[in-house]
């Protein structure tokens, strides 16, 4: 009898968990290639820019929580931009809500630059709202697992152009298996 207690106990606890799986973390990996993830002076995308951007390096990563279609950043990560005329800035996400239906949303940040043609922003605190415009081109979509956005922060006078491949990690898929496993064990040991 206690054997199918804790049965039945471990089957309700793996089916509320699977129901709940919706929610997951994921990792983005911060897109560098084509010009992909810099911040320019611009907070309009019309408007002429410098030729040079702070850019993220290759390999950056940020953890976000996916529920449904709304990314969140997982606590509030710090980057070392740099840019090709020896320009270096500290790029922090302080909050990070983006929905993937449109895709739209803001991120909060905070940036301080060294050097270049946005020395001034030492540090700019905002907002990058992100616009629903595509200008031609792949921003503000969501496909197969790539991310686009353009956003812009008018109080701040910059813009932002962000491209995040988003990497699933698979721990709800790996828990959820080995409470299966746990059961099917515990059935051959009773």
């Amino acid at each position: 009898m206690k054997a199918f207690i804790f049965r039945a106990t471990a089957i309700l606890l793996l089916s509320s968990f699977a129901i709940s799986a919706n929610a997951a973390t994921v990792t983005g990996n911060w897109l560098v290639a084509d010009a992909w993830s810099l911040i320019h002076d611009s907070a309009t995308p019309s408007a002429s820019s410098p030729g040079d951007f702070l850019r993220w390096g290759t390999g950056e990563t940020i953890s976000l929580d996916l529920t449904g279609t709304t990314l969140t950043a997982i606590g509030t990560p710090s980057y070392t931009l740099g840019s090709t005329n020896g320009a270096s800035a500290t790029f922090t996400v302080q909050d990070l809500l983006l929905d993937l239906s449109g895709p739209s949303g803001t991120l909060a940040y905070s940036l301080d630059v060294t050097g270049g043609p946005l020395d001034g922003c030492s540090p700019c605190v905002g907002t990058l709202t992100f616009a629903a415009e595509t200008f031609g081109g792949p921003f503000n979509s969501f496909a197969n697992n790539e991310l686009f956005l353009w956003g812009g922060d008018t109080e701040n006078a910059l813009g932002i152009d962000i491209g995040i491949q988003v990497v699933p990690i698979p721990a709800p898929l790996l828990l959820f298996a080995s409470g299966l496993f746990g059961l099917g064990f515990m059935r051959r040991r009773g």
